[in-house]
């Protein structure tokens, strides 16, 4: 029996996206040091009780900086899938209600974006 890797693939992307949620909402109620302090008698420290991922080139604790940066990876995700679901509907309306021309002209353009490679 094969395995099914659509089954797999959803379910690592779910644990994925759940660390990442879980540690941004972590990020609101604790942050276990100021993600931004430097102290130069810290850099590159290894991990410890009170760095738990060790410190960085500036003496930062990078836990604290995870926790917050997972915080702006959500806020950039959620806003640009809005974006395009926004601009999708709006062009996927305009093109349904009037037809014709300009159903051709904006499916020219998508064609044209589509031509490109997604790198870009």
């Amino acid at each position: 029996m094969e395995k099914d890797f659509r089954k797999t693939n959803f379910i690592t992307g779910a644990v994925i996206t759940g660390i990442i949620l879980a540690a941004a909402v972590m990020s609101f109620f604790y942050l276990p040091c100021d993600p931004n302090a430097m102290d130069s008698t810290l850099k590159f420290a290894g991990v410890s009780a009170r760095h738990i991922m060790g410190c960085d080139n500036f003496g930062r604790d990078v836990f604290s900086r995870v926790l917050l940066g997972s915080r702006n990876t959500l806020t950039v995700a959620v806003g640009t899938v809005g974006i395009g679901c926004g601009a999708g509907v709006i062009i996927g309306a305009l093109t349904g209600y009037y037809g014709g021309i300009v159903d051709q002209v904006l499916m020219r353009i998508n064609d044209a974006l589509f031509a490109f490679p997604s790198i870009l």
